[in-house]
């Protein structure tokens, strides 16, 4: 088990994160880890978590965040590692990733031998992903505070024995400097690098910017340390190079480079040329810090020193190939004596540069005159081969088309490097390694803007600043052009030009510079697909997919499943797609980077109709729409379908089809987020129907089970405005039914009661019962919550004849098991078993296991009502033993609660006290207020009965205020007599303590 705290606080088993619960709970988590093996109270959690104002229920949540942790850790049979001992708890055992930072920075500090001493500090380094304890607040920002300090201060040991070992660091230098802008060791440090790297000048506008920034962020002068350096660097001090291993050759011009000794040597290079061709590095290069030391770490230790050294670097346009390529170039070439060759292959222009050209460039760059060229490619190659044979040469192949253009420009093998940057992944190159490159980080790409458009505008507009980096997708080249449009207007506010990206009609015309342009660099891609290709990809940016499996794309293009596939991994090949994940399910997931997306949806509105857009996208949702009625028919919720069962179709293949089923809640939870961004752009584009019939079968299948509230409002809410606008009634009265159960399940029931009454009305109108049926058992179960037992059997008698009518056993289940349970609350006991029978024959008739254990248990409530205690326990036994079968957590909740009451009159209520604990925490965390107040009042039934009134105050307490937040009197009354029962009943002296 390894817990982490130098950044995300996180708990990983192997290769998995386990869930440990949200803010709070990590934060407690990092608080007993701060502690490890020291117990910590429960007095000082409090303080820690809530410095300022804890909630009077702070103990109990308290204790509701460790049985989650522990809950999270027993995936990897780690509960025990949290253990309760009084006054509160210690956490014992894995391994934490600040412990072993500290080990290896000690290990380093002590370290005798220079090259020891830079493992442990990398190796320190490599622990950090991000801010201590991930910005946790409350009292341990200020041990967060300290473990950065900590970091920076370790970085700057670490830079400082880079620099004594004579490393070419002076970009991460400047990568940290960037973060941490007043301290000055770094900015010396970087002065020292950059005259090392003979980059003299960039080192005094290193100290004059220092300078200035102190002035005005601090009101100060450098230091002494700081203004020596600067000093040194004016006057090429010696000193500055003093470190320096012997035989490093990269000096600032101004300093003597002493002529080679060997004569040998001396005659060599006056019998061939030394090419220097590297164009200048990119001022405003910024991040990359890991692929670069990835880079630089391959070609300074080979895999064969014998073979090749080729590295690819392969991206999409405008991801930053060519400006890495030419940091890690320009830091390596004082490594290649025999010079370095430059060439822009022009492999996404349409016309990529002859082979047998750049061979002949190449020949005559090394002091072969022109009339002496072969004239045949393969001539040009063999005199290539012999003339780089020995020699050390650093050549770069700058955006190179395919394997085909690139072999024959590969010098031979010995001590030659090559780099190559490509949209391709150029996989057939034998021996090259292969850099993928993404896009920036958002802190990178935040420095990047701030580079080209100016520190003091961005740190001035943080927010905006961030906006505009996402409104760019991390992009390098639109986060650039976006800086260097507001370079070019000093008047704009940040503000202004986020607003303008925000619009996506034109934010490919806002992200245009000079003559730079995004569109132009995104059109090279595209424009090299063949016409199948094309269609796909504009087809994929109609849907605003988040992220999605290759499948889909057969309903989008009308094509077989697997002729569909391959036209993705030609979007692929071509780096307008990337590869996301591979999902939980096993299938492959892509991603279009929003930009792509935007252009995409350019070209679908310039190249194809409206009538095969809107064709498309119909087609792509109603095949997700098949696929959630397939899970629905083979493991139904109990509720009432929104939109009737569709017939089954083909178009979802049998491998994505068989995963799903099997495991339906973890298939929603991957395809959720991509239906709902699809729906949202569906609805906006006047397909409102097919968008309504979307959100209504993932409501009635998914989000009813896992109280998705978010999703399943904003899903209804787009939909709903979609269809009032295009005056679609029988789409509205759908939708207006959906927001009803969201209401109901989010206890607000008068919320509720307005919905389905609302819905009722026009399903009345269109003359639709069955419609007319759900809005009716909607209402009638609203009022029997409300304790309105009169209008709640009207309502459901009429919904329960119109469903037998129908034929439709899910509506005749629901109705009958709240209609059954409402008849054994009016002590119609016959009648109320005769209908809850009924529910229980027409789930099974439908296979609803779901269905069948919720009707289990209001049996079980039934025979508690008559005071048939044993037969109620082996009723919610049957049902708890179901739902937890199915993976329902909310719904196994409920069960346990009502196990623990039959129990609980049986005198076993001990047995399910800790069910009771992870109960609750189930329903607090999927925000059920219904459910937390059902099994507080029964923590406090239970406590009650166990002698121990004091502590059933707190609970009932905590139930009566949920109670009365809801409106349930009835609740409110009974939970009302077990508080004054506990209080009459505590001890004296407890009672003495509480007044």
């Amino acid at each position: 088990m390894e817990f982490r705290l130098l950044g995300p606080v996180e708990v990983w088993a192997g290769a998995e994160r386990l869930a440990v619960g949200g803010p709070k709970p990590r934060a407690l988590l990092a608080a007993l880890l701060l502690e490890r093996g020291r117990v910590v109270s429960v007095d000082r959690l409090i303080d820690q978590l809530w410095p300022d104002d804890p909630p009077p229920t702070a103990r109990a949540l308290i204790q509701t965040y460790v049985a989650a942790i522990r809950r999270g850790l027993a995936v990897a049979g780690g509960q025990d590692l949290v253990e309760t001992r009084p006054p509160g708890y210690r956490i014992t055992g894995g391994t934490v990733d600040l412990t072993t930072y500290e080990e290896l920075v000690q290990q380093a500090r002590q370290a005798g031998d220079r090259a020891d001493a830079l493992n442990s500090y990398r190796a320190a380094s490599e622990l950090w992903h991000g801010s201590a304890l991930g910005g946790i607040g409350g009292s341990l920002s200020i041990e967060a505070d300290r473990l950065n300090d900590l970091r920076v201060a370790t970085i700057e040991e670490q830079f400082a024995a880079e620099l004594e070992a004579g490393s070419a660091v002076a970009d991460e230098i400047a990568a940290a400097l960037s973060q941490h802008p007043l301290r000055e060791r770094l900015r010396g440090q970087l002065m020292v690098a950059l005259c090392r790297a003979g980059r003299q000048s960039e080192a005094l506008t290193v100290y004059t910017e220092g300078r200035r920034l102190l002035a005005d962020e601090l009101g100060v002068d450098p230091g002494p340390d700081l203004n020596r350096i600067y000093e040194a660097v004016l006057r090429n001090d010696p000193a500055l190079f003093a470190d320096r291993p012997q035989g490093d050759s990269a000096r600032p011009e101004s300093v003597e480079v002493h002529p080679p000794r060997s004569a040998d040597v001396s005659q060599q290079q006056r019998t061939h040329a030394v090419p220097a061709q590297l164009p200048a590095g990119v001022a405003d290069f910024t991040g990359r810090t890991t692929e670069l030391a990835t880079l630089l770490a391959r070609f300074a230790a080979p895999t064969d020193p014998g073979a090749l050294a080729i590295q690819v670097i392969s991206g999409p346009g405008g991801v930053g190939k060519s400006a890495l390529a030419l940091s890690t170039v320009h830091q390596l070439s004082g490594g290649y004596k025999d010079g370095q060759l430059y060439v822009d292959l022009g492999g996404v222009t349409g016309l990529p540069a002859s082979p047998s050209d750049v061979v002949a460039r190449f020949l005559r760059a090394l002091g072969i005159d022109a009339q002496n060229l072969p004239v045949s490619l393969e001539e040009r190659i063999d005199l290539y081969r012999t003339i780089t044979a020995g020699r050390s040469l650093l050549v770069l192949l700058d955006d190179a088309a395919s394997e085909q253009q690139v072999r024959p420009l590969l010098p031979s093998a010995g001590s030659s490097a090559v780099v190559i940057t490509s949209r391709r992944r150029l996989s057939g190159l034998a021996g090259a390694d292969v850099v993928d490159l993404g896009v920036l980080g958002e802190a990178d790409a935040i420095g990047l803007l701030s580079r080209v458009a100016g520190r003091e505008r961005v740190a001035a507009e943080p927010a905006e600043a961030e906006r505009i980096v996402h409104l760019c997708g991390c992009l390098p080249l639109a986060v650039r052009t976006a800086g260097a449009r507001l370079a070019s207007r000093r008047h704009w506010t940040l503000a202004r030009l986020a607003t303008r990206l925000a619009d996506e009609r034109q934010r490919l015309d806002e992200l245009a510079a000079g003559d730079v342009e995004v569109r132009a660099s995104l059109a090279v891609g595209y424009q090299g697909l063949d016409a199948s290709a094309q269609l796909a990809f504009r087809r994929l940016g109609l849907l605003s997919l988040l992220d999605f499996a290759p499948w889909i794309a057969g309903p989008l293009l009308d094509l077989p499943t697997d002729d569909a596939e391959d036209v993705v991994e030609q979007l692929v090949d071509a780096q307008l797609l990337e590869l996301a994940t591979v999902d939980q399910l096993g299938q492959v997931r892509y991603r279009m980077h929003e930009l792509l997306q935007v252009y995409a949806r350019e070209r679908a509105d310039l190249e194809d109709s409206r009538a095969d857009r809107d064709a498309a996208v119909t087609r792509a949702l109603r095949a997700w729409l098949s696929l959630i009625g397939r899970i629905s028919a083979n493991g139904p919720s109990g509720e009432v379908d929104l939109v009737p069962p569709a017939p089954a179709d083909n178009v979802v293949p049998a491998d994505v089809l068989e995963p799903a089923l099997a495991r339906p809640a973890v298939w929603f939870d991957i395809e959720t987020p991509s239906m709902l961004a699809s729906v949202a752009r569906a609805a906006a584009n006047g397909l409102h129907h097919v968008a309504a019939e979307m959100v209504a079968a993932m409501c009635s299948s998914s989000f009813v089970v896992t109280n998705r509230f978010d999703d399943w409002w904003s899903s209804h809410d787009i939909a709903l405005q979609a269809a009032r606008e295009a005056g679609d009634e029988s789409a509205e009265a759908m939708l207006l039914a959906g927001l009803g159960r969201l209401r109901s399940s989010e206890d607000d029931y008068a919320g509720a009661e307005a919905y389905f009454a609302e819905s009722l009305a026009k399903y009345t109108k269109n003359d639709d019962r069955r419609g007319a049926a759900i809005a009716l058992a909607g209402l009638g179960d609203v009022r029997r919550e409300l304790g309105d037992t009169g209008p709640a059997r009207d309502y459901l008698d009429r919904a329960l004849a119109i469903f037998r009518a129908l034929d439709e056993d899910a509506g005749i289940g629901f109705c009958a098991r709240r209609g059954g349970a409402l008849a054994i609350d009016e002590s119609r006991t016959d009648d109320g078993f005769a209908l809850l029978d009924e529910a229980l024959t027409a789930y099974r008739k439908t296979s609803s296991r779901r269905g069948e254990a919720i009707t289990l248990r209001s049996i079980s409530l039934a025979h508690r009502a008559l005071g048939d205690y044993a037969e109620a326990a082996r009723y919610a036994e049957q049902a708890v033993a179901i739902l937890r079968e199915i993976g329902d957590a909310v719904m196994t909740a409920y069960g346990v609660q009502a196990l623990a009451k039959a129990r609980l009159r049986l005198g076993e209520g001990l047995a399910v006290a800790d069910e009771l604990d992870d109960a609750l925490v189930t329903c607090r965390t999927y925000q059920d207020r219904f459910g937390q107040a059902l099994i507080l009042r029964t923590q406090g039934e239970l406590r009650i009965a166990l002698d121990r009134p004091e502590d059933a105050v707190e609970p009932l307490e905590q139930s009566l205020a949920i109670w009365r937040e809801l409106g349930l009197d009835q609740f409110v009354t009974l939970t009302r007599a077990d508080l004054e029962t506990a209080l009459q009943t505590r001890p004296p002296e407890v009672a003495a303590g509480l007044q």
